[in-house]
């Protein structure tokens, strides 16, 4: 018996050991991965380690037209945060790592020259020469689609030529229930490309959006808004496509993800919105009927979040965006509903804390980020524009605490730039948490939403869509349907 426990306390031992070599292993591999990225790569993705904050180079291979600061080294090869960047004196030899860029050392933090930028600050802006670069905005140059005039919400019809359209979708790389929906849905298209000679599918882009602010009861809103039948939803909440996303942000800027792969999120809900039409609503002879149902995204970045704008053509030289969200989403959906729902700034930012830092939570060390952030912000604002200073990521980054977040006033001007006030409906947390009823109904009113007493009364979602959306349908769905 003694021998059989001494065997086994041996082979723990050994099993041990193979997992800490192969832990080892793997650590040494990733680390020898990401070394070479770097030295290939140009964009910039930010690693966190041990809770301390570094920006990497990392992306595709096309040229900055304007760089942050991503990695502060001295000579001797030590790593500064990059609030101690801010703090050091004029004296200090710093070296600079951009990547596959040259490394260049200088004795001036604040005039730091390589072989492509001019001129950088402590505030992380690295500006290029843009000679021969067209400033000029991509997305803003595509072309906008025609929206089917007997649909709610903005949908129009594709041919259908294959059953594999998802094949080389990056929400399925990142997101599993993306995933699960859309190779559902190949069945579907499977079904239509047999049954039909000219098959094509229905493609939609969200009638609303709740486009801010974290940690202000935006998932709340949400739940209780899409348990209304006539809102469909896709398959995760938050695409953060527009703010974020679009640039590869979930794929550690290794690839953009293209248009074509968010307006793919929105297929299972244009399938729903393409069997569903209003009985109440009279058809003329040979007229389509009227389809009420519409879909959105809740993605609460869509507000404030443009920390990419560096990356493309038409801002480069500059300091500042030349457009946020709000235009690019205004080119595609100018009827787009906005909804913002908002907290008093301070217990949002204690919220925000107490939610994303997952340790040494306290209310000293609260005090020590807040007072940090708000250092850095003023120090920043005395050399450049507010509007600048929120949409600088480097110094968004010199605290745990995501102050900026909280000046509402800066972001919502951006959107009513470009959106009349009709279109926008700005909610007060404290209001809906003492009124919930009254403000769901605002919401319903606003989107133009019938009254619904059963939404309203927070019953089962799940039944009051499915028995909503079977008594409704233009044509039954198939036990067989993806649904």
């Amino acid at each position: 018996m003694m021998r059989k426990c001494c065997q086994m306390r041996k082979d723990m031992k050994c099993v041990c050991v193979i997992c800490i070599s192969l832990s080892m292993f793997a650590v040494f591999l990733l680390s020898y991965m990401t070394s070479y990225e770097l030295q290939t790569k140009t964009h910039m993705r930010r690693v966190i380690l041990g809770g301390l904050g570094e920006f990497n180079s990392r992306g595709n291979t096309r040229e900055e037209n304007s760089i942050q600061i991503v990695e502060v080294v001295d000579t001797s090869g030590k790593k500064y945060r990059l609030d101690s960047f801010l703090d050091s004196s004029q004296e200090d030899s710093v070296e600079l790592h951009f990547g596959s860029k040259n490394k260049v050392v200088t004795s001036a933090t604040t005039d730091v020259q390589t072989t492509h930028a001019q001129t950088t600050t402590p505030h992380g802006w690295i500006q290029k020469n843009c000679t021969g670069i067209q400033q000029t905005s991509e997305l803003l140059q595509t072309k906008t689609f025609q929206f089917l005039a007997n649909y709610k919400n903005p949908c129009w019809h594709e041919p259908l030529r294959q059953v594999k359209v998802y094949s080389r979708n990056r929400f399925s790389e990142f997101s599993r229930y993306s995933k699960l929906a859309l190779n559902k849905l190949e069945e579907e298209w499977a079904k239509r490309i047999s049954n039909n000679p000219y098959p094509r599918r229905l493609r939609c882009l969200p009638y609303f959006f709740i486009a801010g602010q974290p940690k202000c009861g935006s998932t709340d809103l949400y739940q209780k808004l899409t348990s209304h039948p006539d809102v469909v939803t896709p398959p995760i909440k938050e695409p953060h496509w527009w703010g974020k996303n679009r640039y590869g942000w979930r794929l550690n800027y290794t690839t953009a993800i293209p248009l074509t792969d968010y307006i793919d999120l929105f297929d299972r809900a244009a399938l729903m919105i393409e069997h569903v039409v209003n009985p109440l609503v009279p058809v003329e002879d040979g007229a389509e009927p009227f389809h009420q149902v519409i879909t959105g995204d809740a993605s609460v970045s869509t507000l404030w979040d443009s920390d990419d704008w560096w990356r493309l053509d038409e801002n480069c030289g500059r300091k500042e965006p030349l457009y946020t969200n709000a235009d690019y989403i205004h080119h595609f959906l100018p009827n787009a509903k906005i909804i913002v729902i908002l907290r008093d700034p301070t217990e949002r930012l204690y919220s925000d804390y107490l939610y994303f830092q997952k340790s040494r939570k306290s209310a000293e060390d609260f005090h020590l980020e807040v007072t940090k952030a708000i250092n850095g912000f003023e120090a920043c604002l005395g050399k450049y524009t507010q509007r600048s200073c929120i949409y600088n990521r480097t110094v968004a980054n010199l605290s745990k605490v995501r102050l900026r977040i909280g000046l509402y006033y800066e972001f919502i001007k951006e959107w009513l730039k470009v959106y009349p006030l009709d279109q926008m409906l700005i909610i007060r947390l404290d209001d809906y948490a003492r009124d919930t009823r009254l403000t769901l109904q605002r919401v319903f009113n606003f989107l133009g939403l019938s009254a619904n007493s059963t939404v309203v009364d927070y019953g089962s979602r799940k039944h009051k869509r499915s028995t909503a959306y079977r008594n409704l349908a233009g044509k039954q769905i198939t036990k067989n349907s993806v649904w």
